[in-house]
């Protein structure tokens, strides 16, 4: 009996140290969420400069206001634009396979723990079957008992 209380109390931490993982688990999904949303920001402000930039340098080249000294500022500004446009595309990449890691990492451990909490619930149930059952034989045991003792 002891030795079944024992496995029991063992199982139910188990149990309850996987909901703990899991919760962990379920925050780190939830920074790589928040991480790769803040990266797409990141890319959406770097793309609208970067085709701000192309837009001024269409306009200044159509109105012909640009001497090459300008046009070369203007390109270099544009490449640098392109440049940190593309660092921001590269991060949000990183950031995406990141939070498909974690999204992964956290179905693994939400099914760890559905696995632990059916194992302590299947445990909980044989040994209550078991106590039902050992009351059930002490019953009959008494019952037959009254009926030896009505026979003597």
């Amino acid at each position: 009996m002891r030795k079944d209380a024992r496995l029991e109390r063992r199982l139910a931490d188990v149990a309850a140290l996987q909901k703990l993982k899991t919760n962990a688990s379920r925050a780190e999904f939830g920074e790589a969420q928040l991480r790769r949303s803040s990266a797409e920001t990141e890319f959406t402000l770097a793309d609208r400069d970067f085709e701000g930039g192309m837009r001024t340098m269409e306009a200044l080249l159509t109105a012909d206001v640009l001497d090459f000294d300008r046009w070369r500022i203007g390109r270099a500004v544009v490449e640098e634009l392109s440049t940190a446009r593309d660092a921001a595309a590269n991060k949000v990449s990183c950031r995406e396979h990141e939070e498909a890691d974690a999204q992964e990492a956290f179905g693994q451990e939400k099914a760890r723990e559905s696995h632990a909490g059916k194992m302590h619930r299947a445990l909980v149930r044989r040994l209550e079957d078991r106590r039902d059952d050992k009351a059930t034989l002490e019953a009959n045991d008494l019952v037959v008992a009254r009926k030896l003792a009505r026979q003597s």
